[in-house]
């Protein structure tokens, strides 16, 4: 299990292998759609799960992704690891232009209609509330105020269309706060 990457003579080279947990994560989101992973910080699970989301975003028409973090910070951070991917992507599996790119919205114009949005939020109560999407990544889910962790989780779950996936990987924060009790009952 290789990771490959364009290089400036647009060839893809091989970077390196993937650890066990990384390929693990994938196995998991391919065959689930709804994980919540609980990991170990700096293993690369959370840069896998940008790539997952990038992935849904290429390869899915008229998809939509919303990536969800602690702070509007932490949330733009994923938005720009996986706008620093697609920048990485072969022509041919890019977009025929970028409608709308900034701090929090990454909007491809794939031609014939088909828009595709990448798009980030913090974890507040409200979050995503508005929107529907494909695909939703929950990253540092255990770190959301514990007073707010079960209101973003009822914005976040129906925002997700049927048949829709969704991934939470977080680091754990203790047995007695909702995000504890929803990894329990997964």
């Amino acid at each position: 299990h290789y990771y490959w990457a364009r290089t400036e003579k647009n060839t893809f080279e091989p970077l390196g292998k993937l650890w066990d947990s990384q390929v693990s994560t994938i196995k998991a989101l391919d065959e689930y759609g709804w994980i919540y992973n609980l990991k170990a910080r700096k293993l690369g699970i959370s840069t896998v799960g940008c790539c997952i989301d990038l992935w849904n975003l290429i390869f899915k028409q008229h998809s939509r992704v919303h990536l969800f973090s602690q702070r509007d910070e932490e949330a733009v951070n994923l938005l720009d690891r996986c706008r620093q991917a697609y920048y990485k992507l072969p022509s041919w599996m890019q977009a025929v232009r970028i409608s709308v790119n900034n701090s929090h919205t990454l909007e491809l114009d794939f031609g014939n209609g088909d828009i595709r949005v990448l798009q980030a939020y913090s974890s507040n109560p409200d979050a995503g509330r508005s929107e529907s999407c494909q695909h939703a990544h929950i990253d540092e889910y255990a770190i959301v105020e514990q007073a707010q962790q079960e209101n973003f989780w009822a914005a976040v779950e129906p925002s997700v269309v049927p048949g829709g996936t969704l991934h939470i990987m977080t680091t754990g924060r203790g047995s007695q706060n909702y995000a504890a009790t929803l990894w329990k009952n997964a």
